[in-house]
């Protein structure tokens, strides 16, 4: 049984969005509950990924379903691919790990991730003049070289500023390895603080004139899944 989701057994029936192959159901264990597609068994998701065509569509399918359950309810997403055996094996899973999902749904409550993504500039320098020859031109190579390593150095320095500020704010907030010239940091917050964050991106962009930084909207909590 593929499930995307789990969140508190809601109160009235959540309108839920149409599923890869079939309809979505609300399996519920007491005060928890998840979103699960049961004409998805682990037999047919198996045949999905042998098809790259097919795997893609189910998974920019997961991410609509948890952006439109998101949008109504705080959710705990499952990592993409979560199937169980069965809804006995479902509702045993929930029954024994209850609290401790409940828990985590609790500090979820009325929050979403945010990303602040940093790319930093490219130094803009003069080509080096071809008419140079000889002892200047080295000179002017090594001149070029500090200039690039003193800039690579104040913008490493704008970096330290900016991880300090946004773990001032949110300590918990993670700082992952970067990835070619794409930096990230991401933490959890209200989802209605989006305007205020607006006001601390731009405090931050001026501590960091040589990165440009880009907030995201609110998404679900991908990257504090345990």
């Amino acid at each position: 049984m593929y499930t995307y989701a789990l969140i508190k057994t809601p109160e009235t029936p959540l309108e839920l969005p149409p599923g890869l192959v079939g309809d979505l159901e609300v399996v519920t264990t007491g005060t928890l509950a998840a979103i699960t597609e049961p004409q998805l068994s682990p037999t047919k998701m198996e045949a999905l990924v042998q098809d790259d065509q097919l795997l893609e569509q189910a998974y920019i399918h997961y991410g609509v379903v948890v952006c439109d359950l998101f949008a109504k309810t705080t959710i705990l997403p499952l990592k993409f691919y979560h199937c169980f055996r069965d809804r006995l094996a479902l509702e045993e899973h929930l029954t024994t790990h209850q609290d401790q999902y409940l828990n985590t749904l609790n500090t979820l409550d009325g929050k979403g991730e945010y990303i602040l993504k940093a790319f930093p500039k490219p130094l803009e320098l003069p080509p080096l003049d071809k008419e140079q020859k000889g002892k200047a031109y080295f000179l002017a190579k090594k001149q070029r070289y500090q200039q690039q390593q003193e800039y690579q150095n104040q913008q490493n320095s704008q970096w330290e500023t900016l991880t300090e500020q946004v773990l001032a704010l949110y300590p918990e907030a993670v700082i992952p390895e970067p990835q070619e010239d794409k930096w990230q940091l991401f933490w959890l917050a209200q989802k209605d603080r989006r305007s205020l964050l607006e006001q601390h991106l731009f405090t931050w962009q001026e501590l960091c004139p040589d990165w440009d930084l880009n907030l995201s909207d609110p998404i679900p909590p991908y990257d504090f899944l345990e």
